[in-house]
C-alpha cells in the first residue's frame, strides 16, 4: 500500500500545480506519507518541500483509492487550503504554475491529477 497526500490551492480561479524534475507532466503538490507519520504532518512537510511555503486554512476533502500501474493500492488524502507566501519551486520541483481548470484537463497528464480532477470539479475551494 502507498499512502500519499495532495494539496489543492485555488487563487483567482486557478489551481497551483507542480512539475517535478525528470517528469513531463504536472501534478498537485504533495507526496508520500512516512510510516507512522500523521497525515497532516506529511502534508505540511511535502508541500513545504515542493513549493517552499507553509499552508493555512487547511481542510480535509476526501480520499481517493486506486491501483497504480505496478498493481499497488494507492491511497491519496486530498486537502484544500491556501499558501502563507508566494509558492516557488522547491528542492525536487522543476516548475510551479497556476492552471485554470481547462489547463488541467489539457496538461494534467499525471495519473494522480487525472484521477483527482473529477473530485476537484465538485469541491468548494474558496
Amino acid at each position: 500500500m502507498i499512502h500519499k497526500v495532495k494539496f489543492v490551492a485555488e487563487r483567482q480561479g486557478k489551481i497551483l500545480v507542480v512539475r517535478y524534475g525528470g517528469e513531463d507532466c504536472y501534478s498537485l503538490p504533495g507526496g508520500q506519507v512516512r510510516r507512522k507519520e500523521p497525515t497532516e504532518d506529511a502534508l505540511v512537510r511535502n508541500v513545504k518541500t515542493d513549493v517552499v511555503s507553509g499552508i493555512v486554512g487547511v481542510r480535509y476533502e476526501t480520499q481517493l483509492i486506486y491501483t497504480n500501474s505496478h498493481g499497488r493500492r494507492v491511497f491519496v488524502d486530498l486537502y484544500c487550503g491556501q499558501f502563507e507566501s508566494e509558492p516557488r519551486a522547491g528542492k525536487f520541483v522543476k516548475e510551479v504554475k497556476w492552471f485554470d481548470r481547462s489547463d488541467i484537463r489539457r496538461h494534467g497528464k499525471s495519473p494522480s491529477l487525472t484521477r483527482i480532477y473529477p473530485l476537484m470539479e465538485r469541491m468548494r475551494l474558496t
